[in-house]
């Protein structure tokens, strides 16, 4: 499809373009400790998509500025990708303003919260 591109490696200063010109940033990884590109996607006003085994997801994404699909089920992803991209612009500017109000604090707020889940 002439509406998809898979841009491949691209430096890190080319990167902020790179996220304002996409409708949506897709992060379906099978393992992602945090997955930083979902915060440079969401500062730059990019609804994310996230799978459920990124880190981030948990913290950063709700209905509000994109979706967690489960790692692994394409047919998910491919039933909430429409969704996500026909409310992209607004799904994007709360995604910024979400990534805005992220900080140290919230920080220390999930990583006790996940330590009370494994405990």
């Amino acid at each position: 499809d002439d509406d998809v591109i898979f841009a491949g490696f691209r430096n890190q200063g080319e990167l902020p373009g790179i996220y304002a010109l996409a409708d949506v940033f897709v992060l379906a990884a099978s393992a992602e400790a945090w997955g930083l590109a979902i915060n440079e996607a969401m500062a730059c006003g990019t609804a994310v998509i996230a799978s459920d085994q990124c880190g981030a997801a948990h913290d950063l994404i709700d209905h509000g500025n994109g979706r967690v699909v489960p790692a692994g089920d394409s047919e998910v992803l491919a039933r909430v990708l429409p969704e996500v991209l026909s409310r992209s612009g607004e799904l994007g500017r709360n995604a910024r303003e979400r990534i805005n109000r992220w900080g140290f604090d919230e920080d220390l707020i999930g990583l006790r919260q996940a330590l009370e889940t494994v405990l």
